[in-house]
């Protein structure tokens, strides 16, 4: 048998259960997630590892007065995350792994109009986009490192390669909240312009009626962009979704190097099909926007 560990979304060698000694691990932190404050319990060690917004919000100079509305007693309030959500983050933290399957203990429902409106099978995975969506903005929010940015991203990559419609992020409810909480140079970002422009059709553009004016601005541009390829090579897929990853350091070689890996199972496993021969390689732009480029 083999002793080779298990690999995450990205390729990375998974993190195993902590075994640090019990009186390091017995130091419990609840959270009070979203605006019902579900409560969530968490070691500290393990929620503050990499993210500065609860290495802050969990230290003894960031008790405030009566008016703190982040920690009080152990207690951390984050209404601005829900609790699946919360739960999705938490279970990536000890476990350094994506499991959106989680979402349907939770027997998480479409919320818009778009989902209700698709089949089962294809509104089972708007739902499951949705909240990838949220897990990316989270990420964003608790001040994460981009390991946790790039499982998402790969993940989406899964879900877009499976939709038998148009792009799925043309809902409004998603455009709007991606917009509206994510920084201009955001990786979800990238992945949602280039697959609009790709793919959508004017009817579901129109149909997502009230688009930030921001987006409107950054499709028009990424479509001028992208006007001179082809769909099937523009339109993001699992063999693409390097594009849309940060990789630093001194370990960005060995990242990337895994994320083909990554792809090659990934394809084979969910879709049946091989990798093409014809890959979309990040970080050596051609495109300013994009900053990707076509190797044969």
């Amino acid at each position: 048998m083999s002793d080779a560990k298990p690999k995450n979304q990205t390729g990375e060698q998974a993190t195993e259960p902590s075994t640090q000694s019990p009186q390091r691990y017995n130091n419990i932190i609840r959270i009070l997630a979203g605006e019902g404050k579900e409560s969530i319990s968490v070691h500290k060690d393990v929620l503050c590892k990499g993210s500065d917004f609860f290495v802050k919000a969990c230290s003894k100079a960031w008790l405030q007065d009566e008016e703190d509305k982040y920690i009080t007693d152990g207690v951390v309030t984050v209404e601005a995350v829900d609790p699946i959500t919360m739960d999705l983050y938490i279970h990536w933290k000890y476990y350094d792994k994506v499991d959106i399957s989680r979402i349907h203990d939770a027997r998480i429902q479409p919320t818009t109009g778009s989902a209700r409106k698709a089949h089962d099978g294809t509104a089972n995975i708007f739902s499951e986009i949705e909240e990838l969506v949220k897990l990316y903005v989270a990420g964003d929010y608790f001040l994460e490192s981009y390991h946790l940015s790039n499982q998402v991203i790969s993940e989406l990559a899964i879900r877009v390669e499976r939709w038998s419609n148009d792009s799925p992020f043309t809902s409004g409810s998603i455009i709007d909240y991606v917009w509206d909480n994510t920084a201009p140079d955001a990786t979800l970002r990238s992945l949602i312009l280039d697959s609009c422009s790709a793919t959508a059709t004017m009817e579901s553009l129109l149909d997502g009626s009230g688009y930030p004016q921001e987006f409107i601005h950054d499709l028009m541009l990424r479509g001028i962009e992208l006007r001179d390829l082809e769909t099937s090579i523009k339109v993001p897929r699992i063999e693409t979704h390097c594009r849309y990853h940060e990789h630093r350091g001194e370990h960005a070689a060995e990242e990337k190097k895994k994320c083909k890996e990554w792809a090659r199972d990934a394809k084979w496993s969910v879709v049946g099909l091989p990798v093409k021969k014809l890959e979309l390689r990040a970080h050596r732009p051609v495109f300013p926007q994009t900053g990707w480029s076509l190797v044969p």
